[in-house]
């Protein structure tokens, strides 16, 4: 085939047949208006891994993936094709069950953003928020303000941290029961 200069493709690639790959993958921002219950198809950069939620964003948005087990092999900003339910937990929309396997093409790039702007369509997005003041630090839950509005880090990964240091954070958006929060 690679010499070829004329290939003839009789017919659809792939396994349209099949219902999984039927439709093949689609935007983001198309799932998460879609109806819940129905099984979706996304491709994305990894944003966050934290057991068996795995982030991931596209140009249209992010969603969260409830894997079926927790994966061993995938990281932040790794890029994947992730296959599950749509569903919701706590406010957080997800693909459930999710199955996934490794893609490229992607680039993970944090946007800098405010914590008063952001919004539900940053949700499983990466951002990056510089200039914020730490109020409070209990255990791996961190507090910080921008002197105008507050959120807290979750599972916060910081070392050495204490009340007034100033930092920055780079990480992805959750949403619990309508409470922002930062995951890094």
């Amino acid at each position: 085939i690679k010499s070829a200069k004329t290939v003839v493709w009789n017919g659809p690639m792939g396994v349209f047949e099949m219902s999984n790959f039927a439709k093949g993958t689609i935007a983001v921002a198309e799932a998460l208006a879609g109806a819940e219950g129905t099984k979706f198809m996304v491709t994305g950069v990894v944003t966050l891994v934290d057991g068996k939620n795995v982030y991931v964003q596209d140009a249209t948005g992010g969603i969260c993936l409830y894997m079926s087990s927790a994966p061993s092999d995938i990281a932040v900003g790794d890029t994947i094709t992730g296959t599950g339910t749509r569903g919701a937990f706590a406010g957080m929309s997800q693909l459930s069950s999710a199955t996934y396997e490794k893609s490229e093409g992607m680039t993970l790039s944090a946007k800098a953003t405010t914590i008063g702007a952001l919004t539900k369509a940053d949700v499983a997005t990466y951002v990056e928020i510089a200039g914020l003041r730490v109020t409070k630090v209990d255990g791996t839950t961190i507090t910080v303000t921008d002197e105008t509005d507050s959120i807290q880090i979750y599972k916060a990964k910081f070392e050495d941290i204490a009340v007034d240091d100033v930092i920055t954070v780079k990480g992805a958006v959750g949403i619990y029961n309508g409470t922002y929060q930062l995951r890094n």
